[in-house]
């Protein structure tokens, strides 16, 4: 089985390895959440604004205790506000909601990049996603209201079908659920119980206007939730779980595995990157030898030695062999009689 603490460790591993990043991400999440929550509210404000007197008599049935009365008139603006939202949270919070788990699995393997967040948008699995997300929100709202504890039971049973969908691009919406189903079974206890692991994380971040939740709670309780999954379909698959306990109480995630190493579904592992880091073309061996021509010692010289007792030509035969018209063409040069030149071309000279 998987162990708790070791699941945590991985959690902090993979969370100080990319920190910024797995801040960010819950953060674009439950910011767009409330933006558009702020403006229903407004709306709506501005909606009984406009209709005073129908507020005041609603607030006057309040007073003389014609609950009925007031009910009559919250209820449309109320289903207004609540059907918006529920759209809003079915056509784009599901599908981030999908990429963020899509985030912090990828995180769980080497540093994911914050366009992960768009996942469910792209690739064809935007609607899968959103039909997905929708029928575990019914099926859990529909538990929870008959009975608190099996909509409770419920809803881990489906906690892991927003990881399945970010980790098989294949996989349809019946056989999510049926999968995360099956991989809970034995392990919703010890889900329940990683949970109830932070709250004293939760407790303490009220203590701070919940500064710790944003930088701190938030992005380790989802990697941590990512972490269990993995650990999950590993044993579900191959009855072990590789994490193990190291000298530090767990083990960092293997950010330069290579590529071909198979997830535990037994397909390739799409995280994997190939040389993480590294440029594709091959690396030289530090170790190998130069492949140029070493000199030969043992070769003799092939060089001719000058003789040191040749003669040295003779100045006065070098003097003899000159050009006849040498001194004729110098004294052109140097402008001298022209009786010298005729001389020097009759050879008198």
């Amino acid at each position: 089985m998987w162990d708790r603490k070791v699941i945590k460790a991985n959690a902090r591993a993979s969370f100080a390895a990319n920190y910024w990043r797995c801040v960010l991400i819950p953060v674009i999440l439950i910011g767009i959440g409330m933006v558009f929550g702020l403006v229903m509210g407004l709306s709506s404000a501005m909606s009984m604004l406009g209709d005073m007197d129908g507020l005041e008599n609603a607030v006057n049935s309040l007073n003389d205790g014609n609950v009925g009365q007031y009910l009559s008139y919250l209820m449309p603006k109320l289903r207004g506000i609540y059907g918006v939202t529920g759209l809003i949270s079915l056509f784009l919070i599901n599908p981030l909601s999908v990429g963020t788990s899509r985030f912090f699995l990828v995180n769980s393997y080497t540093p994911a990049e914050v366009n992960e967040i768009v996942y469910g948008f792209k690739g064809g699995r935007y609607l899968k996603s959103v039909l997905t997300m929708f029928l575990v929100g019914i099926l859990t709202t529909l538990a929870s209201l008959l009975f608190l504890i099996p909509g409770i039971i419920l809803t881990y049973s489906f906690r892991l079908v927003p990881y399945i969908l970010a980790d098989d691009p294949d996989v349809s919406a019946i056989d999510a659920l049926t999968r995360s189903r099956e991989l809970m079974k034995g392990n919703k206890w010890k889900s329940f119980v990683l949970d109830l692991s932070f709250i004293g994380w939760i407790i303490l971040s009220a203590f701070t206007m919940h500064i710790l939740m944003i930088f701190w709670v938030l992005p380790y309780m989802l990697g941590a939730q990512a972490e269990m999954y993995r650990a999950i379909v590993e044993i579900h698959n191959t009855g072990n779980y590789s994490g193990g306990k190291g000298g530090s109480g767990g083990y960092a995630p293997d950010f330069g595995a290579p590529y071909g190493q198979q997830d535990a579904y037994g397909r390739q592992d799409p995280y994997a990157q190939q040389n993480y880091g590294q440029p594709a073309y091959a690396q030289p061996d530090v170790n190998a030898q130069p492949t140029y021509a070493q000199p030969d010692v043992n070769a003799q010289q092939s060089y001719v030695q000058q003789d040191p007792y040749a003669q040295q030509p003779n100045q006065a035969e070098a003097g003899s062999a000159q050009d006849p018209y040498a001194e004729r063409d110098n004294a052109r040069q140097t402008h001298q009689p022209d009786a010298v030149i005729d001389n020097a071309e009759d050879g008198n000279i």
